[in-house]
């Protein structure tokens, strides 16, 4: 798979959605041989630093779809109960969001953590319970 230039989505859209794994090459194996998932071969993330493939590995569903990762962990997230998935988005301003998600009967989980040279994160709950991760570009 070849590397394109990434645009940003608007405020508030998905951008990344990241698929949490005890093993990452059979959770790759698993998603390209069930769903065809397409998978970056390079390892050097956008910033240009370079990535352990035992540790993630980027996947993409063409132009306009948010992509993602899958990412070891030691065991499995837990969200509600069973195995989760965390959908990111988009956010030009990460305290703010963060401000109105906590005023709106949400919960912050996480601190502001970065995302190499190129972004920072951050998660939160929904009123639901639900689990998503906040993306601002730096």
């Amino acid at each position: 798979m070849t590397t394109t230039k990434w645009t940003p989505p608007p405020n508030g859209h998905p951008c990344w959605i990241n698929v949490f794994a005890t093993d990452v090459q059979r959770a790759r194996t698993f998603y390209h041989s069930v769903f065809d998932w397409k998978f970056r071969d390079s390892t050097t993330r956008m910033d240009g630093t370079e990535e352990d493939p035992t540790k993630i590995v980027h996947f993409s569903f063409g132009d306009g779809c948010p992509g993602g990762g899958i990412t070891k962990v030691d065991q499995v997230v837990k969200t509600n109960g069973k195995g989760g998935v965390v959908l990111y988005l988009m956010v030009d301003d990460l305290e703010g969001a963060m401000k109105k998600i906590v005023d709106a009967g949400g919960k912050k989980v996480t601190e502001v953590e970065p995302e190499g040279k190129f972004a920072l994160t951050q998660n939160f709950e929904d009123t639901e319970g639900n689990y998503f991760g906040l993306y601002q570009i730096k």
